[in-house]
């Protein structure tokens, strides 16, 4: 019953601190708030503005310019060539794209050079690779020609064509067919290999899609790290009135007294950390499974920095100076740790740094785990954070037993 009581009591504890309140309930409602306005507010005013000029008016040109619209990080105005020109000219316009008269036909007849011209500042960083975007678009349309063309071609040789009215339906069947290849992925995907910590490890273009986890979860345990090391004030104040010392009286081991102490936080922690989980997933729609893969990887974080916590609680004085040393604690670990950017593939210098970090441990483990879709494969990164958490554990209590509190 010690171990419930002391976890329910500490909780109580914990709870009924404005400070500690705030920290649990209102900064994972802010972080959610923050990233909702990073990943959705901000994303339409960051797209690059172009425009398209289309001179032709056909089919193939508008289904180039609606297909190139719906891109998410293109915004696409509609102007003509002289508004087009001053926008540019002006950098209200990254580029301005020129779809010539001729456009359908020219494709038809397999003539596709020179057909959009592009218009651009000297200073723009990113007309080419739109240039490229709207170029890919051109060559689907061609090749959906060029093997409709090719369909056609043997019907009529195996006789199976015998009129114009059969030839092209065959064309129009076949290009829809060839077309609808290039669905949900184009038919030429690339596979490339990235250096990392001195290894090649091969990559593909899905390979994307964990950006936005990755972004979820650099946040939340650089909020959690701040969370669990405000919540160890309770071990300065009662070092202070004489608390920890009058442990050594009752039957409970000092260890087992600050070790449920630190559970009560990871308790309360993990159940915050859950729920804004869940409300993620909603909002950003990102599958459940991206978290709970990563329960245990959770679990040995939070171990870890309850373990922190205790021992900067025995080497500061003051709840003023713990107030001040954790906000400057946690940004440069969660920076050097790769929560925001990972650092230690820039430098080695910057490497040896995340190391002794937790937030380097975490992150290195997601990677592991969505890379091989098993929760298991970070064995090595929850191992390094347990040990983490029964090294500080085991000074902070050596320091504690040998303090002027036990004299």
């Amino acid at each position: 019953m010690n171990l419930f009581k002391i976890i329910f009591y500490r909780s109580k504890m914990l709870l009924s601190s404005p400070v500690n309140l705030i920290v649990l309930c209102c900064m994972p409602v802010m972080v959610i708030a923050f990233m909702s306005l990073l990943m959705n507010g901000t994303a339409k005013d960051y797209r690059i503005p172009i425009a398209i000029i289309d001179l032709d008016g056909s089919e193939y040109s508008e289904l180039v310019v609606k297909r190139v619209s719906q891109k998410s990080s293109i915004a696409v105005q509609n102007c003509d060539m002289e508004e087009a020109i001053k926008k540019v000219s002006t950098g209200k316009l990254e580029a301005a794209y020129i779809i010539k008269k001729g456009f359908m036909q020219k494709i038809l007849d397999d003539d596709i050079d020179g057909i959009v011209q592009i218009l651009k500042s000297p200073s723009s960083l990113s007309a080419e690779i739109i240039g490229e975007l709207i170029s890919s678009e051109v060559i689907r349309l061609s090749s959906n020609v060029m093997a409709a063309d090719y369909v056609v071609q043997e019907y009529v040789k195996m006789g199976k064509a015998p009129n114009v009215m059969v030839q092209k339906n065959i064309w129009q069947e076949a290009w829809k067919y060839t077309d609808s290849q290039w669905e949900p992925e184009p038919l030429m995907t690339i596979d490339y290999q990235e250096i990392s910590g001195g290894k090649l490890t091969n990559q593909t273009n899905a390979g994307q899609s964990n950006h936005l986890p990755n972004i979820v979860y650099g946040m939340m345990i650089s909020y959690l790290m701040f969370s669990m090391l405000i919540a160890s004030g309770w071990m300065i104040i009662e070092r202070r009135e004489g608390i920890i010392k009058r442990i050594l009286s009752l039957p409970i081991e000092l260890s087992t007294y600050i070790m449920n102490n630190i559970l009560s936080a990871v308790v309360l922690n993990g159940i915050t950390t859950g729920m804004a989980m869940i409300l993620i997933t909603y909002l950003f729609n990102i599958p459940y499974i991206y978290f709970t893969k990563t329960i245990l990887l959770f679990t040995a974080y939070l171990l870890s920095l309850g373990a922190i916590s205790i021992f900067l609680a025995c080497i500061l004085k003051s709840i003023s100076q713990l107030q001040i040393v954790i906000p400057t604690l946690t940004l440069a670990s969660s920076f050097f740790g790769g929560a925001f950017i990972n650092l230690s593939e820039i430098s080695s210098r910057f490497k040896h740094i995340a190391f002794i970090t937790p937030q380097y441990w975490f992150m290195q483990g997601t990677k592991k785990i969505f890379a091989a879709s098993n929760s298991l494969a970070a064995l090595w990164e929850i191992l390094m954070l347990l040990i983490f958490f029964i090294v500080f554990l085991f000074i902070s209590i050596a320091m504690l037993k040998r303090s002027r509190d036990f004299e």
